[in-house]
């Protein structure tokens, strides 16, 4: 009889201590973002932002250092889909809840970012972030052989349909009015524009005369269709890390000879991609 009721309350305890489980459901999962590789990669400040289906959306900038070795941290809660991203190199460019952006026909910034997707469940989640390059450096040359004496006073504008990119997709926006930007002539560095992802070809140069002292666009001498050569040479759009493009222009013919030059990769931070 004594067995049986040490027995009993063995299976009475075994039960109870199944049963004694804290609902965590309703408590926050704390998710680390992991920003070592844009550390390495020699950034100084990220904006870092997360935005649930819930609706609830977080973003702030911070300090990288700060979090060397350790991660950013931040309460997400758990069992909601999330969106997370951290850009990193803005200067001019505008970043919103949902999207990255030259700000009007201003130059845009070299951006690099990381996004993804993640549906906490743990008490802990980590993500290892790295950086990835958005945008396109795009110089304009000349052939080696013109003559030094020569003048380019020419002002080169580069217009396209798209300003910047989505913070969650990292896919290209386009905008209604367009947008357009301008290398002005510099004999020292050349002509160069920084262009943002794009969803299409549709991209042309303006070759045009300085209008004045304040270099204010004036005369259109040549409309080139630059997205065609760009389709010609093979260029992708949707690389995970754009790569850089080197026009060359000839003013030794009648009208300008355009030839895109085969780039390199980009491999910048290749060491800290994912």
């Amino acid at each position: 009889m004594k067995r049986a009721f040490l027995i009993l309350c063995a299976i009475i305890t075994l039960v109870s201590c199944s049963t004694i489980k804290e609902d965590r459901r309703e408590c926050p999962s704390y998710l680390t973002f992991d920003v070592d590789a844009f550390i390495a990669a020699g950034f100084r400040t990220a904006v870092v932002s997360y935005q649930a289906e819930n609706g609830d959306v977080f973003q702030d900038e911070i300090t990288l250092e700060q979090y060397r070795g350790v991660g950013y941290e931040v309460p997400i809660e758990r069992g909601h889909r999330s969106q997370v991203s951290v850009v990193a190199g803005l200067e001019r460019s505008t970043i919103s809840e949902t999207s990255v952006r030259a700000l009007n026909n201003s130059p845009f910034d070299r951006i690099w970012a990381y996004a993804s997707d993640i549906e906490p469940a743990g008490d802990l989640e980590v993500i290892r972030t790295a950086p990835h390059k958005q945008f396109c450096d795009l110089t304009f040359t000349f052939p080696e052989d013109a003559p030094e004496d020569v003048d380019f006073p020419y002002v080169l504008r580069v217009r396209t349909t798209f300003n910047g990119f989505g913070l969650y997709s990292l896919s290209p926006l386009p905008i209604l009015s367009g947008y357009e930007t301008c290398s002005y002539p510099d004999k020292d560095n050349g002509y160069s524009v920084v262009l943002p992802r794009q969803g299409d070809y549709d991209i042309w140069l303006d070759i045009i005369l300085p209008g004045d002292e304040s270099q204010a666009p004036g005369q259109v001498l040549y409309v080139i269709d630059l997205g065609k050569r760009f389709i010609d040479a093979g260029y992708d759009w949707t690389k995970q890390d754009l790569d850089n493009i080197n026009v060359l222009i000839d003013f030794s013919a009648t009208d300008p000879e355009i030839v895109v030059n085969p780039w390199t990769d980009d491999d910048t931070y290749s060491e800290f991609q994912v």
